[in-house]
């Protein structure tokens, strides 16, 4: 009977620490998902921010410091780093870009109404870096915002906000 019992609680030990390497293993790729799909997200905003900066003709340093700022805020939780290559990305994929659709797809996805208006607030802010909005980059702001299903209040707010915080 001892035998039995020995054994009986030596298969339970091995079933339990078995389901717990199987959750581990489970739970390490939903991390990892989790990252690359932050990845893409944060892709997609640097483009829609560069696609503003690129917008005038002229992209400024200022342009891409307020970019890459907004980024790192953003995604400051995330397990990936706003490094040089990350950058090159951003900037080989707005460069590829046929349309905003594919990139404002994404976020709408996963991101509430609050982090689109602080990704617009960072739109404005690309725009007005060298203390003056073209107006391409109007141009481009309010499509990105159409696309991002925002208001017309929301547009004028976070442009106002911008135009003050100066």
């Amino acid at each position: 009977i001892i035998l039995l019992d020995h054994i009986i609680i030596c298969n339970q030990f091995r079933k339990h620490s078995m389901l717990n390497r199987i959750k581990s293993l489970l739970s390490n790729r939903d991390k990892v998902e989790e990252g690359i799909e932050a990845q893409q997200i944060a892709v997609a905003a640097g483009v829609l921010l560069i696609e503003i900066a690129r917008a005038d003709d002229d992209i400024a340093d200022d342009e891409i410091d307020i970019a890459v700022n907004h980024l790192e805020h953003s995604f400051q939780d995330n397990s990936f780093k706003i490094d040089d290559v990350f950058k090159e990305t951003i900037k080989d994929k707005s460069e590829d870009a046929i349309s905003l659709f594919e990139f404002t797809d994404l976020i709408n996805k996963e991101w509430d109404k609050e982090k689109k208006i602080k990704l617009l607030q960072a739109l404005w802010e690309v725009a007005n870096a060298d203390n003056q909005i073209d107006k391409y980059e109007e141009y481009y702001i309010r499509k990105i915002k159409d696309l991002l299903y925002l208001s017309d209040n929301d547009f004028i707010k976070a442009k106002i906000k911008v135009l003050d915080d100066q």
